[in-house]
């Protein structure tokens, strides 16, 4: 089955070049990717206008099934192939775990958040959302709108080895997570580099510039 993906991103280049290589090395390959980067056109958080609009351009495109991925965080190589024995039975998408690492303090936290999934892990198909009333633009939490949403919609949650990056300084940020520090010491660095694979010059370099 031919899915999409939606990356919405505006002001961290850095993050977006890191993002577009780990999509590269992505085992099962999207039939196509949409980066949703245009100007911003006020300084709020427009994420769901971003997500909202690249819906309606897969759709005209005849895609189905689409994965939201956000530019600052890092996925596994297989992190579709994961998914993809799922993708003819079900209609959401989701890790039901969400580890966060903040680049700042070196510290990270897992959290089990059972029936939904944070957005940079989440996909589904479109036509799941023909009841679906989109929240305002510049609504923050739209991972909590959708899977609110989904919970009569068949759904499949599996563990996905994402991680949320945290504290990188680049560009307009709205999870407060940004701002955190979390449970989990990682003094020597070992924890994050088991986590993002090729990525790890990139974060990094992130965190000694202090972005």
């Amino acid at each position: 089955m031919n899915f999409a993906v939606i990356v919405p991103t505006r002001d961290r280049p850095k993050c977006l070049a890191n993002c577009k290589r780990q999509l590269d090395r992505q085992t099962l390959q999207p039939e196509v990717i949409y980066y949703m980067g245009g100007a911003p056109t006020s300084n709020d958080m427009d994420l769901t206008k971003r997500v909202r609009e690249g819906v309606e351009l897969i759709k005209a495109d005849g895609i189905d099934l689409v994965f939201i991925m956000e530019d600052d965080d890092a996925y596994p190589d297989d992190y579709f192939a994961r998914f993809a024995p799922f993708f003819e039975q079900y209609e959401f998408f989701g890790d039901d775990f969400t580890t966060y690492y903040h680049l700042g303090n070196n510290t990270y936290r897992t959290w089990h958040h059972p029936y939904r999934a944070s957005l940079f892990t989440t996909g589904f198909k479109i036509s799941a959302l023909n009841l679906f009333n989109w929240p305002p633009d510049n609504e923050k939490f739209l991972d909590l709108k959708l899977w609110d949403y989904a919970r009569r919609r068949k759904k499949k949650f599996l563990y996905t080895g994402a991680i949320g990056i945290k504290g990188h300084g680049e560009g307009k940020v709205g999870g407060k997570g940004h701002f955190m520090r979390l449970t989990n010491i990682d003094k020597d660095g070992s924890y994050l580099k088991s986590k993002v694979n090729g990525s790890i010059d990139f974060y990094e370099g992130l965190k000694n510039k202090k972005l």
